[in-house]
Protein backbone atom coordinates (compact mmCIF):
# COMPACT_ATOMS: atom_id res chain seq x y z
CA UNK A 1 0.00 0.00 0.00
CA UNK A 2 1.18 3.16 -0.76
CA UNK A 3 0.17 6.92 -0.09
CA UNK A 4 0.39 9.91 -2.35
CA UNK A 5 0.94 13.63 -1.50
CA UNK A 6 1.12 16.52 -4.09
CA UNK A 7 2.49 19.71 -3.29
CA UNK A 8 3.25 22.52 -5.71
CA UNK A 9 6.37 22.59 -7.84
CA UNK A 10 9.42 24.54 -6.94
CA UNK A 11 11.62 22.66 -8.87
CA UNK A 12 13.29 23.43 -12.61
CA UNK A 13 10.86 22.16 -15.52
CA UNK A 14 13.94 19.58 -16.18
CA UNK A 15 12.91 17.93 -13.20
CA UNK A 16 12.66 14.21 -14.31
CA UNK A 17 10.92 11.39 -11.74
CA UNK A 18 12.97 9.22 -8.78
CA UNK A 19 13.39 6.72 -6.39
CA UNK A 20 15.03 6.84 -3.44
CA UNK A 21 15.24 3.95 -1.84
CA UNK A 22 16.82 4.55 1.80
CA UNK A 23 16.23 7.76 2.39
CA UNK A 24 18.79 9.76 4.62
CA UNK A 25 17.43 10.03 8.36
CA UNK A 26 17.88 13.92 8.15
CA UNK A 27 15.43 14.66 5.52
CA UNK A 28 15.09 18.11 4.41
CA UNK A 29 13.15 20.39 6.92
CA UNK A 30 11.40 21.78 4.11
CA UNK A 31 9.57 18.83 2.35
CA UNK A 32 8.83 17.53 6.03
CA UNK A 33 6.67 20.84 6.26
CA UNK A 34 5.50 20.18 2.86
CA UNK A 35 4.26 16.98 3.32
CA UNK A 36 3.45 16.53 7.15
CA UNK A 37 5.13 13.00 7.16
CA UNK A 38 3.73 11.14 10.25
CA UNK A 39 5.47 8.39 9.79
CA UNK A 40 9.79 7.48 8.83
CA UNK A 41 10.54 7.87 5.42
CA UNK A 42 11.49 4.74 4.18
CA UNK A 43 11.39 5.29 0.62
CA UNK A 44 10.13 7.86 -1.62
CA UNK A 45 9.35 7.83 -5.24
CA UNK A 46 8.82 11.45 -6.77
CA UNK A 47 7.40 12.44 -10.05
CA UNK A 48 7.10 15.58 -11.51
CA UNK A 49 3.43 16.82 -13.36
CA UNK A 50 4.40 18.70 -16.25
CA UNK A 51 2.53 20.90 -18.34
CA UNK A 52 2.09 19.89 -22.65
CA UNK A 53 4.87 22.57 -22.65
CA UNK A 54 7.96 21.17 -20.26
CA UNK A 55 6.48 23.67 -17.44
CA UNK A 56 6.36 21.55 -14.13
CA UNK A 57 2.90 22.32 -12.36
CA UNK A 58 3.38 20.23 -9.62
CA UNK A 59 5.53 17.16 -7.86
CA UNK A 60 3.51 13.58 -6.68
CA UNK A 61 5.21 11.78 -4.25
CA UNK A 62 4.46 8.43 -2.64
CA UNK A 63 6.30 7.77 0.66
CA UNK A 64 6.81 3.98 1.55
CA UNK A 65 5.82 0.62 0.21
CA UNK A 66 4.26 -1.76 2.39
CA UNK A 67 5.76 -5.33 1.73
CA UNK A 68 4.01 -8.27 0.14
CA UNK A 69 3.83 -10.17 3.29
CA UNK A 70 1.92 -6.75 4.54
CA UNK A 71 -0.50 -6.78 1.86
CA UNK A 72 -1.27 -10.39 2.32
CA UNK A 73 -1.44 -10.38 6.11
CA UNK A 74 -4.07 -7.17 5.42
CA UNK A 75 -6.22 -9.18 3.12
CA UNK A 76 -6.95 -12.22 5.75
CA UNK A 77 -7.28 -9.87 8.06
CA UNK A 78 -6.17 -6.73 10.38
CA UNK A 79 -6.16 -9.01 13.51
CA UNK A 80 -6.32 -12.66 14.29
CA UNK A 81 -7.23 -14.51 17.19
CA UNK A 82 -6.07 -17.55 19.06
CA UNK A 83 -7.10 -19.78 22.20
CA UNK A 84 -4.98 -21.84 24.38
CA UNK A 85 -5.91 -22.33 27.93
CA UNK A 86 -8.61 -20.21 28.16
CA UNK A 87 -6.08 -17.09 26.88
CA UNK A 88 -6.35 -15.06 23.86
CA UNK A 89 -3.60 -13.83 22.10
CA UNK A 90 -3.75 -11.18 19.25
CA UNK A 91 -0.98 -11.40 16.39
CA UNK A 92 0.28 -7.68 15.62
CA UNK A 93 -1.63 -5.94 12.66
CA UNK A 94 1.07 -3.44 12.37
CA UNK A 95 2.11 -3.17 8.27
CA UNK A 96 5.36 -3.65 7.05
CA UNK A 97 6.36 -0.54 5.03
CA UNK A 98 10.16 -2.19 4.47
CA UNK A 99 9.51 -2.43 0.73
CA UNK A 100 11.19 -0.31 -1.85
CA UNK A 101 9.60 1.19 -5.11
CA UNK A 102 10.62 -0.67 -8.99
CA UNK A 103 10.40 0.27 -12.10
CA UNK A 104 6.56 -0.90 -12.18
CA UNK A 105 5.86 1.27 -9.43
CA UNK A 106 7.52 3.85 -11.45
CA UNK A 107 5.71 3.58 -15.19
CA UNK A 108 2.31 3.31 -13.15
CA UNK A 109 2.96 6.27 -11.21
CA UNK A 110 4.26 8.48 -14.46
CA UNK A 111 0.50 7.11 -16.07
CA UNK A 112 -1.12 8.90 -12.77
CA UNK A 113 1.22 11.65 -13.20
CA UNK A 114 -0.10 12.26 -16.93
CA UNK A 115 -3.32 11.60 -16.14
CA UNK A 116 -2.67 14.41 -13.16
CA UNK A 117 -1.25 16.76 -15.19
CA UNK A 118 -4.24 16.80 -17.51
CA UNK A 119 -6.50 17.49 -14.77
CA UNK A 120 -4.33 20.37 -13.67
CA UNK A 121 -3.92 22.15 -17.21
CA UNK A 122 -7.90 21.77 -17.82
CA UNK A 123 -8.57 23.18 -14.68
CA UNK A 124 -5.93 26.49 -14.91
CA UNK A 125 -6.99 26.34 -18.61
CA UNK A 126 -10.72 26.92 -17.39
CA UNK A 127 -9.98 29.24 -14.63
CA UNK A 128 -8.02 31.46 -17.67
CA UNK A 129 -11.29 31.53 -19.57
CA UNK A 130 -12.88 32.42 -17.04
CA UNK A 131 -11.00 35.45 -16.90
CA UNK A 132 -11.57 36.34 -20.13
CA UNK A 133 -15.06 35.78 -20.63
CA UNK A 134 -15.74 38.28 -17.69
CA UNK A 135 -13.24 40.06 -18.99
CA UNK A 136 -15.61 40.08 -22.45
CA UNK A 137 -18.40 40.87 -21.00
CA UNK A 138 -17.18 43.91 -19.13
CA UNK A 139 -15.64 45.14 -22.42
CA UNK A 140 -18.85 44.25 -24.20
CA UNK A 141 -21.00 46.40 -22.04
CA UNK A 142 -18.77 49.26 -22.12
CA UNK A 143 -19.05 49.20 -25.83
CA UNK A 144 -22.84 48.80 -25.19
CA UNK A 145 -22.98 52.19 -23.36
CA UNK A 146 -20.95 53.81 -25.61
CA UNK A 147 -23.04 52.26 -28.79
CA UNK A 148 -26.39 53.08 -27.61
CA UNK A 149 -27.90 56.71 -27.61
CA UNK A 150 -28.38 59.09 -24.89
CA UNK A 151 -32.04 58.35 -23.53
CA UNK A 152 -32.35 62.38 -23.74
CA UNK A 153 -31.91 62.32 -27.46
CA UNK A 154 -34.55 59.47 -27.76
CA UNK A 155 -36.82 61.66 -25.78
CA UNK A 156 -36.49 64.22 -28.00
CA UNK A 157 -37.40 62.05 -31.29
CA UNK A 158 -40.22 60.09 -29.44
CA UNK A 159 -41.51 64.34 -28.64
CA UNK A 160 -40.92 65.70 -31.87
CA UNK A 161 -43.64 66.62 -34.41
CA UNK A 162 -43.02 63.87 -37.00
CA UNK A 163 -44.20 65.25 -40.76
CA UNK A 164 -46.21 63.29 -43.14
CA UNK A 165 -45.11 61.06 -45.63
CA UNK A 166 -46.41 63.06 -48.27
CA UNK A 167 -43.86 65.95 -46.68
CA UNK A 168 -40.82 63.81 -46.91
CA UNK A 169 -41.87 62.47 -50.35
CA UNK A 170 -40.85 59.36 -48.74
CA UNK A 171 -43.08 56.83 -51.14
CA UNK A 172 -41.45 58.30 -54.52
CA UNK A 173 -38.54 56.77 -56.28
CA UNK A 174 -37.20 60.19 -56.98
CA UNK A 175 -36.48 61.01 -53.21
CA UNK A 176 -33.23 62.32 -52.10
CA UNK A 177 -32.10 63.38 -48.76
CA UNK A 178 -29.56 65.59 -49.98
CA UNK A 179 -30.94 69.07 -48.52
CA UNK A 180 -32.20 67.05 -45.38
CA UNK A 181 -30.04 67.25 -41.93
CA UNK A 182 -29.13 64.35 -40.06
CA UNK A 183 -32.11 65.36 -37.13
CA UNK A 184 -34.51 65.27 -40.27
CA UNK A 185 -33.59 61.82 -41.79
CA UNK A 186 -33.94 60.80 -38.07
CA UNK A 187 -37.50 61.88 -37.96
CA UNK A 188 -38.42 60.27 -41.88
CA UNK A 189 -37.02 57.21 -40.64
CA UNK A 190 -39.59 56.89 -37.46
CA UNK A 191 -42.09 58.34 -40.18
CA UNK A 192 -41.52 55.25 -42.20
CA UNK A 193 -42.07 52.54 -39.07
CA UNK A 194 -45.21 54.81 -38.31
CA UNK A 195 -46.27 54.90 -41.56
CA UNK A 196 -46.29 50.97 -41.66
CA UNK A 197 -48.16 50.48 -38.50
CA UNK A 198 -45.82 48.46 -36.38
CA UNK A 199 -46.33 50.20 -33.45
CA UNK A 200 -50.12 48.87 -33.19
CA UNK A 201 -49.62 45.45 -35.02
CA UNK A 202 -46.48 44.69 -32.45
CA UNK A 203 -47.36 46.85 -29.80
CA UNK A 204 -43.77 48.85 -29.51
CA UNK A 205 -42.50 50.92 -27.45
CA UNK A 206 -41.92 54.68 -28.82
CA UNK A 207 -39.23 55.47 -26.41
CA UNK A 208 -36.94 52.01 -27.15
CA UNK A 209 -37.91 52.19 -31.29
CA UNK A 210 -36.96 56.18 -31.04
CA UNK A 211 -33.77 55.03 -29.52
CA UNK A 212 -32.73 52.14 -31.48
CA UNK A 213 -33.03 54.52 -34.42
CA UNK A 214 -30.91 57.12 -32.50
CA UNK A 215 -28.63 53.93 -31.77
CA UNK A 216 -28.40 52.78 -35.51
CA UNK A 217 -26.96 55.55 -36.70
CA UNK A 218 -24.66 56.12 -34.14
CA UNK A 219 -22.94 53.03 -35.25
CA UNK A 220 -22.21 54.03 -38.35
CA UNK A 221 -18.82 55.13 -38.93
CA UNK A 222 -18.10 58.10 -40.94
CA UNK A 223 -16.97 56.79 -44.03
CA UNK A 224 -17.28 58.03 -47.63
CA UNK A 225 -20.32 56.31 -48.80
CA UNK A 226 -21.38 53.12 -46.83
CA UNK A 227 -22.33 55.79 -44.28
CA UNK A 228 -25.69 56.79 -42.28
CA UNK A 229 -27.24 58.42 -45.39
CA UNK A 230 -26.40 55.57 -47.75
CA UNK A 231 -28.67 52.87 -44.80
CA UNK A 232 -31.15 55.74 -44.87
CA UNK A 233 -31.83 55.99 -48.66
CA UNK A 234 -31.89 52.02 -48.74
CA UNK A 235 -34.92 52.35 -46.44
CA UNK A 236 -36.41 54.77 -48.12
CA UNK A 237 -36.11 52.73 -51.47
CA UNK A 238 -37.17 49.71 -49.77
CA UNK A 239 -40.74 51.72 -47.81
CA UNK A 240 -41.04 52.86 -51.53
CA UNK A 241 -41.59 49.81 -53.16
CA UNK A 242 -43.44 48.30 -50.46
CA UNK A 243 -46.02 51.31 -50.47
CA UNK A 244 -45.94 51.48 -54.49
CA UNK A 245 -45.50 47.46 -55.25
CA UNK A 246 -48.85 46.69 -53.32
CA UNK A 247 -46.18 44.19 -51.17
CA UNK A 248 -48.01 44.84 -48.16
CA UNK A 249 -50.27 42.86 -49.03
CA UNK A 250 -47.81 39.86 -50.17
CA UNK A 251 -45.19 39.75 -47.24
CA UNK A 252 -46.91 39.94 -43.70
CA UNK A 253 -46.47 42.43 -41.00
CA UNK A 254 -43.56 40.46 -39.78
CA UNK A 255 -41.58 40.14 -42.88
CA UNK A 256 -42.07 44.07 -43.36
CA UNK A 257 -40.63 44.94 -40.41
CA UNK A 258 -37.92 42.42 -40.96
CA UNK A 259 -37.34 44.07 -44.24
CA UNK A 260 -36.73 47.57 -42.69
CA UNK A 261 -34.78 46.90 -40.09
CA UNK A 262 -32.54 45.08 -42.26
CA UNK A 263 -32.16 47.92 -44.63
CA UNK A 264 -31.40 50.51 -41.81
CA UNK A 265 -28.88 48.11 -40.31
CA UNK A 266 -27.35 46.17 -43.35
CA UNK A 267 -23.85 48.16 -43.31
CA UNK A 268 -23.72 49.02 -39.78
CA UNK A 269 -19.78 49.44 -38.43
CA UNK A 270 -18.75 49.38 -42.56
CA UNK A 271 -15.15 50.54 -42.32
CA UNK A 272 -14.56 51.61 -46.23
CA UNK A 273 -13.63 48.29 -47.30
CA UNK A 274 -15.17 45.27 -49.11
CA UNK A 275 -14.71 42.01 -48.21
CA UNK A 276 -11.77 41.33 -50.36
CA UNK A 277 -9.65 43.53 -48.63
CA UNK A 278 -10.57 41.87 -45.26
CA UNK A 279 -9.67 38.43 -46.12
CA UNK A 280 -6.31 40.02 -47.65
CA UNK A 281 -5.57 41.65 -44.93
CA UNK A 282 -6.18 38.77 -43.02
CA UNK A 283 -8.10 41.39 -40.57
CA UNK A 284 -10.37 40.15 -37.22
CA UNK A 285 -13.35 39.86 -39.01
CA UNK A 286 -12.07 37.62 -41.77
CA UNK A 287 -10.49 34.99 -39.07
CA UNK A 288 -13.91 35.38 -37.77
CA UNK A 289 -16.35 34.53 -40.44
CA UNK A 290 -15.15 32.41 -43.48
CA UNK A 291 -17.82 33.85 -46.16
CA UNK A 292 -19.84 37.02 -46.14
CA UNK A 293 -17.60 39.14 -43.60
CA UNK A 294 -18.73 42.01 -43.32
CA UNK A 295 -22.28 41.15 -43.77
CA UNK A 296 -22.01 38.68 -40.51
CA UNK A 297 -20.22 41.40 -38.85
CA UNK A 298 -23.39 44.12 -39.43
CA UNK A 299 -25.68 41.35 -38.53
CA UNK A 300 -23.92 40.79 -34.99
CA UNK A 301 -23.63 44.76 -34.42
CA UNK A 302 -27.94 44.85 -35.45
CA UNK A 303 -27.91 42.24 -32.97
CA UNK A 304 -25.87 43.61 -30.27
CA UNK A 305 -28.52 47.04 -30.48
CA UNK A 306 -31.54 44.28 -30.56
CA UNK A 307 -30.68 42.74 -27.30
CA UNK A 308 -29.05 45.74 -25.66
CA UNK A 309 -31.66 46.98 -23.01
CA UNK A 310 -33.41 50.45 -23.87
CA UNK A 311 -32.95 49.73 -27.71
CA UNK A 312 -34.71 46.13 -27.76
CA UNK A 313 -37.58 47.48 -29.29
CA UNK A 314 -37.99 43.79 -30.47
CA UNK A 315 -38.63 42.16 -27.10
CA UNK A 316 -42.76 43.05 -27.34
CA UNK A 317 -42.52 40.15 -29.34
CA UNK A 318 -43.31 36.74 -28.98
CA UNK A 319 -41.24 34.23 -28.71
CA UNK A 320 -41.75 32.41 -31.47
CA UNK A 321 -42.47 35.79 -33.88
CA UNK A 322 -39.25 37.01 -32.40
CA UNK A 323 -37.34 34.11 -33.40
CA UNK A 324 -38.81 34.59 -36.84
CA UNK A 325 -38.23 37.61 -37.55
CA UNK A 326 -34.58 37.72 -36.55
CA UNK A 327 -34.01 35.08 -39.07
CA UNK A 328 -35.82 36.39 -41.39
CA UNK A 329 -33.04 39.79 -40.36
CA UNK A 330 -30.19 37.97 -40.28
CA UNK A 331 -31.10 35.94 -44.14
CA UNK A 332 -31.66 39.86 -46.03
CA UNK A 333 -28.45 41.41 -44.46
CA UNK A 334 -26.19 38.62 -45.97
CA UNK A 335 -28.23 38.65 -49.06
CA UNK A 336 -26.61 41.96 -49.67
CA UNK A 337 -23.54 40.39 -50.30
CA UNK A 338 -23.33 40.02 -53.95
CA UNK A 339 -21.70 36.85 -54.51
CA UNK A 340 -25.12 35.41 -52.87
CA UNK A 341 -27.18 37.85 -54.71
CA UNK A 342 -25.53 36.44 -58.08
CA UNK A 343 -25.97 32.66 -56.77
CA UNK A 344 -29.57 33.43 -56.00
CA UNK A 345 -30.44 35.50 -59.76
CA UNK A 346 -30.96 32.35 -61.66
CA UNK A 347 -33.49 30.80 -59.58
CA UNK A 348 -35.31 34.50 -58.97
CA UNK A 349 -35.18 35.10 -62.95
CA UNK A 350 -36.83 31.64 -63.70
CA UNK A 351 -39.22 31.97 -61.15
CA UNK A 352 -40.24 35.13 -62.53
CA UNK A 353 -39.98 33.72 -66.15
CA UNK A 354 -42.53 30.78 -65.06
CA UNK A 355 -44.99 33.71 -63.64
CA UNK A 356 -44.92 35.62 -66.62
CA UNK A 357 -46.01 32.22 -69.16
CA UNK A 358 -48.82 31.47 -66.22
CA UNK A 359 -49.95 35.08 -66.96
CA UNK A 360 -49.61 34.70 -70.77
CA UNK A 361 -51.53 31.43 -71.14
CA UNK A 362 -54.33 33.70 -69.36
CA UNK A 363 -54.33 37.55 -70.26
CA UNK A 364 -57.12 38.00 -69.12
CA UNK A 365 -57.11 36.94 -66.09
CA UNK A 366 -55.82 39.61 -63.37
CA UNK A 367 -52.20 39.27 -62.59
CA UNK A 368 -52.76 37.75 -58.61
CA UNK A 369 -50.01 37.68 -55.63
CA UNK A 370 -51.39 33.99 -54.44
CA UNK A 371 -48.52 31.84 -55.90
CA UNK A 372 -46.03 34.43 -54.03
CA UNK A 373 -48.01 34.43 -50.44
CA UNK A 374 -48.50 30.74 -50.46
CA UNK A 375 -44.93 30.02 -50.83
CA UNK A 376 -42.43 30.99 -47.94
CA UNK A 377 -39.67 30.04 -49.98
CA UNK A 378 -40.70 32.51 -52.68
CA UNK A 379 -41.63 34.91 -50.53
CA UNK A 380 -38.33 34.99 -49.10
CA UNK A 381 -36.43 34.65 -52.31
CA UNK A 382 -38.41 38.10 -53.41
CA UNK A 383 -37.15 39.42 -50.30
CA UNK A 384 -33.74 39.04 -50.21
CA UNK A 385 -33.99 40.38 -54.15
CA UNK A 386 -35.16 43.49 -52.77
CA UNK A 387 -32.24 43.58 -50.50
CA UNK A 388 -29.72 44.08 -53.23
CA UNK A 389 -32.77 45.89 -55.60
CA UNK A 390 -32.50 48.88 -52.89
CA UNK A 391 -28.91 48.65 -51.96
CA UNK A 392 -28.13 49.66 -55.64
CA UNK A 393 -31.12 51.90 -56.15
CA UNK A 394 -28.64 54.90 -56.58
CA UNK A 395 -28.62 54.55 -60.17
CA UNK A 396 -32.08 54.98 -60.88
CA UNK A 397 -32.49 58.48 -58.56
CA UNK A 398 -32.50 61.74 -60.81
CA UNK A 399 -28.92 62.13 -62.30
CA UNK A 400 -28.02 64.90 -60.08
CA UNK A 401 -28.18 62.22 -57.10
CA UNK A 402 -26.60 59.67 -58.86
CA UNK A 403 -23.83 61.56 -60.31
CA UNK A 404 -22.85 62.61 -56.46
CA UNK A 405 -23.39 58.79 -55.57
CA UNK A 406 -20.80 57.79 -58.43
CA UNK A 407 -18.02 60.31 -57.03
CA UNK A 408 -18.56 58.68 -53.24
CA UNK A 409 -18.69 55.33 -54.20
CA UNK A 410 -15.32 56.21 -56.52
CA UNK A 411 -13.64 58.14 -53.82
CA UNK A 412 -14.26 55.31 -50.74
CA UNK A 413 -13.13 52.89 -53.54
CA UNK A 414 -9.83 54.77 -54.27
CA UNK A 415 -8.95 55.14 -51.02
CA UNK A 416 -9.31 51.14 -50.44
CA UNK A 417 -6.71 50.86 -53.44
CA UNK A 418 -4.44 53.26 -51.89
CA UNK A 419 -4.93 51.28 -48.46
CA UNK A 420 -3.72 48.20 -50.70
CA UNK A 421 -1.07 50.03 -52.50
CA UNK A 422 0.13 50.96 -49.14
CA UNK A 423 0.08 48.74 -46.96
CA UNK A 424 0.05 45.12 -48.90
CA UNK A 425 1.69 46.74 -51.37
CA UNK A 426 -0.53 44.94 -54.25
CA UNK A 427 -1.90 45.96 -57.37
CA UNK A 428 -5.43 46.98 -56.66
CA UNK A 429 -8.53 46.28 -58.97
CA UNK A 430 -9.30 48.55 -61.74
CA UNK A 431 -12.29 49.76 -60.07
CA UNK A 432 -10.14 51.15 -56.87
CA UNK A 433 -6.94 52.31 -58.40
CA UNK A 434 -7.16 56.69 -58.86
CA UNK A 435 -4.32 56.33 -61.36
CA UNK A 436 -6.48 55.07 -63.83
CA UNK A 437 -9.26 57.32 -63.25
CA UNK A 438 -10.00 58.19 -67.24
CA UNK A 439 -11.58 54.58 -67.69
CA UNK A 440 -13.76 55.20 -64.75
CA UNK A 441 -17.03 55.91 -66.53
CA UNK A 442 -16.71 52.51 -68.79
CA UNK A 443 -16.02 50.86 -65.47
CA UNK A 444 -18.97 52.48 -63.65
CA UNK A 445 -21.19 51.18 -67.31
CA UNK A 446 -19.70 47.45 -66.64
CA UNK A 447 -21.01 47.94 -63.13
CA UNK A 448 -24.33 48.94 -64.43
CA UNK A 449 -24.53 46.37 -67.22
CA UNK A 450 -23.74 43.69 -65.13
CA UNK A 451 -25.06 44.06 -61.51
CA UNK A 452 -27.90 46.37 -61.92
CA UNK A 453 -29.61 45.78 -65.09
CA UNK A 454 -30.71 42.31 -64.41
CA UNK A 455 -32.30 42.40 -61.92
CA UNK A 456 -34.42 45.29 -62.81
CA UNK A 457 -35.15 43.93 -66.17
CA UNK A 458 -36.29 40.94 -64.62
CA UNK A 459 -38.35 42.73 -61.94
CA UNK A 460 -39.39 45.55 -63.85
CA UNK A 461 -43.51 44.01 -64.96
CA UNK A 462 -44.03 43.31 -61.46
Amino acid sequence: MAHAVARAARSPSTMSSGRILRPRRDTPSDLEADLELPWRTQALLCMPIKHWDGHVLAVCSLVNKGSKESKDSQQIGLSSVSSDDDSVETQDATPDWSDTFGQVDECLFEALALFAGLGIANRQTYDRVLRLVAKQRILLDVLSYHATAPISEAKWLANSLIPSVRFFQLDQFTFTDIELSDEITLQATLRMFLEMRFMKAFKIEMLRLCRWILSVKKNYREVTYHNWRHAFNVTQTMFAVLMNANLQNLFSDLECLALLVACLSHDLDHRGTDNQFQVKTMSPLAQLYSTSVLEHHHFNQCMMLLSRKGTDFLSCLTSTDYQHVIGLIREDILATDLSRYFARLPTFQKTLTERANRIAESPSSPVTMEPWVSDVSERSLLGCMLMTTCDISAITKPWPVQKMTAELVTAEFFEQGDLEKSELHTQPRDLMDRNRLSELPNLQLNFIDSVCLPIYKVSNPY
